[in-house]
């Protein structure tokens, strides 16, 4: 992430503000990236004990919860059944 992070401070000082709108996307869509191989990373790490138990619906609704925004923002509708 660091190298990220110092590029998009080279960035901002770019004078050209359209040049700087695209590359700082770019960098945005790099970080996305990278924090989800991160996040993958870490699942593969993840050990579990086959005798757990986990209450799926309320993963179901953590995952509402947290998209919710996205489909209200784009004028969608979501929904928890069951």
């Amino acid at each position: 992430r660091t190298p990220l992070a110092i590029l998009r401070t080279r960035i901002e000082t770019l004078g050209d503000r359209a040049v700087r709108q695209v590359l700082h996307d770019d960098i945005e869509g790099m970080s996305r990236i990278v924090a989800q191989l991160l996040e993958i990373a870490e699942l593969d790490t993840l050990v579990l004990d086959p005798g757990e138990t986990a209450d799926l619906r309320a993963v179901c609704a953590e995952v509402v919860g947290s998209i919710a925004p996205l489909a209200i923002a784009q004028h969608k509708d979501i929904a928890l059944k069951g």
